[in-house]
């Protein structure tokens, strides 16, 4: 059974609508808000964790980024939660942008990655529980006005709709990632991260390899350049191919009885550790 097919999403998204409406309970409504929003940080962990398989320790540290972000503009400058929401998650993806340039910039990667998330989650920790502006070690305190606008709600039904929003926001992406270009080059990482980036990466819609005249991959060390048994030459010139298959066979024409050479070409050897 294919939940991924339309008719069963529109259904599940349907009797998610109508749930509050349902349950007619606080309890149950506040415990399906938790369900959400859980399934909305597994979204979010997903896409590192699950589709690029990079292990990190720092959803708390983005998430805690967007809530301080949005209470601290509501507090000290009095703008709207409901724009503070949108601020929060922009700040968020930028110190999330800031850890990954600073993670993989030095080619940090498994385990050493993971523990480096932990670190910046640490580290941000501190300073949260440190600096005024944050309320330091007593948080901040943001006064009971229980209306729409000030995202305070009377019940927990406002709650569930604003955290279902988030859940479906996040499941479209994840959808539109697992059929995408980039889900698959996130699933190639998880794979084999040295054979992906082995491919190499494109540059206006051409692959990086494709800008020279030539290229040449030796499977073997005492191989000739043109590479005619021990690996592949890659030309973007008709031209050049007919060159390099004629240097190939040893640049042999055929006379009557007898074969002549009739270009010299050169033997480089090298250590089969440098040609592979």
């Amino acid at each position: 059974m294919n939940f991924q097919k339309p008719s069963w999403m529109i259904l599940g998204t349907l009797i998610l609508v109508l749930l509050p409406w349902i349950l007619f309970s606080e309890f149950l409504i506040s415990f399906a808000v938790i369900v959400l929003y859980s399934a909305t940080i597994g979204h979010s962990w997903n896409i590192l964790g699950g589709y690029a398989g990079q292990f990190s320790f720092g959803s708390v540290l983005f998430f805690g980024t967007g809530a301080y972000t949005s209470s601290v503009l509501q507090m000290n400058f009095g703008i709207n939660p409901w724009i503070g929401l949108i601020a929060g998650i922009l700040m968020g993806a930028l110190v999330g942008a800031f850890v990954g340039f600073l993670s993989f910039r030095f080619g940090l990667r498994g385990s050493y990655f993971a523990l480096i998330t932990l670190a910046f989650a640490e580290a941000f920790r501190i300073i949260a529980n440190t600096v005024e502006f944050t309320g330091a070690g007593m948080g901040i305190y943001i006064p009971l006005d229980q209306h729409p606008l000030n995202f305070q709600f009377e019940g927990r039904t406002g709650f569930y709709y604003v955290i279902l929003a988030l859940f479906l926001i996040a499941t479209a992406i994840t959808l539109r990632l697992e059929n995408s270009r980039f889900g698959s080059r996130l699933k190639a990482i998880r794979e084999n991260e040295d054979a992906a980036e082995a491919l190499g990466c494109f540059y206006k819609g051409k692959a990086l390899g494709t800008f020279g005249d030539a290229g040449i991959l030796s499977f073997n060390g005492n191989k000739i350049i043109t590479t005619g048994g021990g690996g592949a030459i890659i030309l973007n010139s008709k031209k050049m191919l007919k060159y390099a298959y004629h240097l190939s066979n040893n640049a042999k024409i055929k006379k009557k009885n007898d074969i002549i050479h009739d270009m010299i070409g050169f033997n480089y050897r090298m250590p089969s550790i440098n040609a592979s």
